[in-house]
This record gives C-alpha cells, sequence and structure tokens, in this order.
C-alpha cells in the first residue's frame, strides 16, 4: 500500500506539471459486471482520495472541513460552525456496482463519524427549553450510506471516454448508536444540561432520523464531488473491462 500511494503522488504530481491527465494505478481491471472487484478496487484507493488530491481537484476528506450548519425549524435553532468530520479514510465499502443499461452507479459504504464544532442553540426539545453555547462532539458508530449515481460516457479533452456522473441520490441510516455531548448547555446549569443529555442520547435515533440529514447534506456533495473528478479524469478502459457488455 505504501508503494502504491508514493506512486499515485508522484503520477498525480508529473501529471500537474506535464499538463497530462492524472492517472491512478491499478494491478488489474474488473469486469463492468464483477461487483465484488469493483467494490475491492474502490476499498484499495479510499486512504488515498480521501486525503484530497490538487490534480483531481479534489477537497480533503478526513478531516473533512464544513464553514457552517444551520439547523432552523419551527421549534430549535441549532447553529454549528468550524464542523470537523472525521472517519472518512477508514470506511469500508460495500457494494460498488455500475449499470451500463442504466447507466448508473450504486455505492454503499460504512464508517463510524466523530464530528466536532462550536454551536449556538436556542429553542425546545422533547418538550422542553434549551439553549446554550459552547463545543459539541457527536459521535455516531456503524453509519451506512448509499448512494446513486447517474451517468454518461463522454470523451474529454485527450480524446479519452470517461466517465461523467451527473448527480446523486442518497440515504443514510446510523445503525449502532449516536452520543452528543455538549460544553455549557444551559450556561452551565448542570442539572438542566444532565437531563437534556439523557433525553437526546436516550433518543438518538429520533435525533439522527430527524436532524442528521442536515449533516450529510453538506458532507455528501463533498463526496460526490470526489468521485466525479476521480472517475472523470481515469479512462474507462482502463478503470473496467467492457468485453461483457460490447458483446452483447
Amino acid at each position: 500500500m505504501k508503494v502504491f500511494m508514493f506512486t499515485f503522488l508522484i503520477t498525480t504530481q508529473l501529471s500537474t506539471i506535464l499538463g497530462t491527465p492524472p492517472y491512478l494505478p491499478f494491478q488489474h481491471k474488473c469486469w463492468v459486471s464483477d461487483t465484488s472487484c469493483l467494490t475491492s478496487k474502490v476499498q484499495a484507493i479510499m486512504p488515498v482520495i480521501s486525503k484530497g488530491n490538487l490534480a483531481l481537484g479534489t477537497e480533503q476528506l478526513d478531516p473533512m472541513l464544513i464553514d457552517a450548519l444551520n439547523v432552523n425549524t419551527e421549534n430549535l435553532q441549532f447553529y454549528m460552525t468550524n464542523v470537523d468530520v472525521k472517519g472518512f479514510k477508514d470506511a469500508v465499502i460495500d457494494i460498488v456496482s455500475i449499470d451500463m443499461i442504466s447507466k448508473v452507479v450504486q455505492i454503499v459504504y460504512h464508517a463510524n463519524f466523530l464530528v466536532k464544532s462550536q454551536y449556538v442553540t436556542k429553542g425546545s426539545l422533547f418538550g422542553l427549553p434549551i439553549f446554550g453555547e459552547g463545543d459539541v462532539s457527536i459521535k455516531m458508530a456503524n453509519v451506512e450510506v448509499e448512494m446513486t449515481m447517474p451517468f454518461d460516457i463522454v470523451t474529454d479533452g485527450y480524446g479519452r471516454d470517461v466517465m461523467d456522473l451527473k448527480g446523486y441520490r442518497y440515504s443514510f441510516n446510523v445503525r449502532d448508536g449516536a452520543r452528543y455531548d455538549l460544553t455549557n448547555l444551559y450556561y452551565g446549569d448542570k442539572t438542566s444540561s444532565d437531563t437534556m443529555h439523557g433525553l437526546v442520547n436516550k433518543n438518538w435515533k429520533l435525533i439522527t432520523i430527524k436532524y442528521g440529514g442536515y449533516l450529510f447534506d453538506l458532507i455528501n456533495p463533498k463526496v460526490f464531488d470526489t468521485i466525479r473528478n476521480y472517475m472523470s479524469s481515469q479512462a474507462l478502459c482502463d478503470f473496467v473491462d467492457l468485453s461483457p457488455v460490447l458483446q452483447k
């Protein structure tokens, strides 16, 4: 893996200098219909692409930095700044499939996430008033994310056929628990803080379902941009073997 990462870094740096398309070397190609092979291939490059790459125009995914997140509902305002998200470099890729007929890519992965930021909140939760400002830490265990991405095959500036991802839809499920810790909740009123922490952490599933989308709506555009930029940088014939499709 160290040799692989070194080769990739040298290759993409030379690509930037020489003006040639960045190329991520692989030992072998997968049949386009071989989901198991595709899954293993994407798993192998996760530690590399999660670091971000200038040549590919991708941001660092771990840690991922989000400027601000704003939950603003009728009953609750919760504002987070300087949001730091960790977990992608250890993500486990469960499924990668490419349907050349429907032109859809599906990726399913799971990871443990740690989110830290500063917060300001006011409003009500579980029928109780809530207010305060300080630091917040959110731990989410075994979060499963599924992304479905339609694509076209286009010819790039180097004359290569590449995959052009057009957009995405996603779903997420926090499977094995979440814990929320907020400093200075109720501005130091420990009794009220302990009561609210108990309610939130006991009802973690409800909280993640109701409010988790605010976070993943900001995470997944960055994930999608990374996947899209990577796929558009690679000749499709170098990534997958299309022989079974072309023979039909």
